[in-house]
């Protein structure tokens, strides 16, 4: 999900299954399908947030944060700070990360949803483009990755007698 769809999450909109989205940044609305990680992180968030009664997540996206809402820098800044504590314990193991911004997690999501559905058709209805070339940009899997697959493809069909 977009970071303005995490920001405009309901409660009363999320089920054990999906998040629906009313609004996205293209204008329409979603099913965002969740993984039993996902569900698992919204039961977390149930048990570990304070219960809002005006139904957000998170709180009005639409607000300032000392009025209660949930600002756009406030993604930003939490995430930066998740960053900077994520390269501190690497660097302790000698391991060097590079920038990240919130968006390369869509990135990432993306890349590794892709094995996981029919095509791209179908990961397209997931991730919310409207278009594949649209798509194409977000889902960049290496030549092992897409040889692995032809193989056990191949394999699958040769099993099934259709090779």
């Amino acid at each position: 999900m977009r970071a303005g769809e995490i920001r405009c999450l309901r409660w009363e909109h999320i089920t054990e299954w999906s998040a629906f989205l009313p609004k996205t940044k293209n204008g329409t609305s979603r099913d965002v399908p969740l993984t039993e990680a996902a569900e698992q992180q919204i039961r977390d968030l149930r048990q570990a947030l304070p219960r809002r009664l005006d139904g957000w997540v998170f709180g009005p996206p639409d607000l300032k944060a000392e009025e209660g809402g949930f600002t756009a820098s406030m993604v930003v800044n939490h995430f930066r700070d998740a960053v900077a504590l994520m390269k501190e314990r690497a660097a302790q193991d000698g391991v060097r990360v590079p920038h990240l911004t919130f968006h390369d997690l869509r990135h990432v999501a993306i890349t590794r949803l892709a094995p996981l559905h029919r095509d791209g058709l179908h990961l397209s209805k997931t991730t919310g483009h409207k278009t594949l070339s649209q798509l194409r940009r977000y889902f960049n899997p290496t030549g092992e990755e897409q040889a692995k697959e032809i193989r056990a493809a191949a394999r699958e069909r040769q099993a099934r007698g259709l090779a």
